[in-house]
């Protein structure tokens, strides 16, 4: 049906494109969600679904030319790549240039840009082949990686040489080029560094902890049960971070635009290290922690700066609570419901959650993101409130398969339960 608003292609329709596409509604525009899956979480509000995939270029380039797309967008995810891509080819607004683009989206020229910029990070090789004389360099426990990949899909720990082939093989297969990095493991905390960056400068607006999980085998992996934020930093180690943020955005020609960076403080010398550079908001739900702990509108401030608009130094203001983003997952099943999260959200253990799967999804034993079936937000004012609240909520869920058995991984989360 044609109408006269401009229309918005918004790439993925994950989790936190939901909040994107209310807010382009509110600013007048007809949105497309451009999503191969069936029902992606953002399908219910967009105007439109159109079937294509997201990471097709051309295919996004011609759905754009014939419904006269003025905005092609993705502020989370690996659509960011496409759209900048795509808007590139139709000479429409972007917030960042195709060489950026490139820098940051394959990690060898991240680490390589990183390296030759004094910005902290972890010794590291690559290859496109299977090369152990090229690992011999390096000290484990080590980090596979493949290089254009997202969602920690083949991201693994090498605890030693016995792990090394089949972590291996896993990174070639998921990397679509055929090129993994493999990089010495920094141990320590790993930590998500949410900026904005407006005319090059760098602004933090949030620093989260990351609580990462063990597999099957009891291997620790990189993905993660969820995040805690803002974080404890003392103000020594918060300085190097920024010391860090600022060498970023000129080495990557950062002008007006999100920017999220992964870093792991090093246990022993207390130093952070730079793990990656994404110049877009975060897969989460990270932009409403931003919101409820600073009151800045972060997701408003990048659809700006998609659409070519100034964007302004952002004005933070201090919350006393801090917020636990959970990441709840299952065995492998065909999934059919979780039920109890509306009754924890009345009795205030929950402040929010958002469900990843319809009834129906088939869930591997990846425990990669795309396996994540819900996300719960719970508020406290400390680390122990918030823990015991998650506890009450773990033990007040039903994940049921199609046959009715429960499919919850509780295993995952005993660590973080005894902290």
């Amino acid at each position: 049906m044609q109408n006269d608003k401009p229309v918005a292609l918004v790439l993925a329709g994950i989790m936190p494109h939901i909040d994107l596409i209310a807010q382009l509604k509110k600013r007048g525009f007809h949105t497309i969600l451009v999503d191969y899956a069936d029902c992606p979480p953002a399908k219910h509000i967009a105007d439109e679904h159109s079937l294509v995939s997201a990471l097709d270029v051309d295919a996004v380039t011609e759905l754009a030319t014939e419904r006269k797309a003025k905005l092609i967008i993705s502020t989370s995810g690996e659509g960011y790549t496409v759209a900048c891509e795509a808007s590139n080819r139709l000479g429409l607004s972007k917030p960042l240039q195709t060489e950026v683009i490139r820098n940051t989206s394959n990690k060898i020229r991240m680490k390589d840009i990183m390296l030759a910029n004094d910005i902290t990070t972890s010794k590291y090789v690559s290859m496109k082949k299977q090369r152990k004389d090229l690992i011999e360099s390096l000290d484990y426990p080590l980090i596979v990686k493949p290089v254009d990949s997202y969602g920690s899909k083949g991201v693994r720990i090498i605890e030693s040489m016995n792990y090394l082939n089949r972590h291996l093989n896993k990174a070639f297969l998921e990397s679509r080029s055929g090129e993994v990095v493999v990089e010495e493991l920094v141990k320590g905390d790993e930590y998500s560094v949410y900026c904005h960056v407006v005319d090059s400068i760098p602004y933090i607006c949030l620093i989260s902890k990351k609580i990462v999980m063990k597999d099957q085998q009891g291997e620790t992996v990189l993905q993660n049960i969820g995040t805690i934020g803002p974080a404890d930093i003392p103000k020594e180690l918060y300085d190097k971070i920024y010391q860090n943020v600022q060498r970023i955005v000129p080495a990557f020609d950062l002008i007006n635009t999100p920017l999220l960076v992964q870093v792991i403080i090093d246990d022993s010398k207390d130093e952070p290290f730079v793990i990656e550079v994404e110049p877009r908001l975060g897969g989460g739900l990270s932009h409403k922690i931003i919101q409820a702990t600073t009151g800045f509108d972060i997701l408003s401030a990048a659809i700006d700066s998609w659409l070519g608009k100034a964007t302004h130094p952002p004005t933070l203001s201090k919350s006393q609570k801090k917020y636990l983003i959970v990441n709840i997952y299952t065995h492998p099943c065909k999934f059919k419901t979780i039920d109890g999260l509306e009754e924890l959200k009345d009795q205030t253990y929950i402040d929010e959650y958002l469900l990843n799967k319809q009834s129906g999804a088939i869930i591997s034993s990846d425990l990669s993101s795309s396996d994540r079936i819900a996300k719960v937000i719970i508020s406290g004012h400390n680390d122990s409130e918030l823990i015991d609240k998650f506890s009450v909520v773990l033990n007040n869920i039903n994940v049921l398969d199609w046959d009715d058995n429960q499919v919850l991984k509780k295993e995952i989360y005993s660590d973080f339960l005894m902290k």
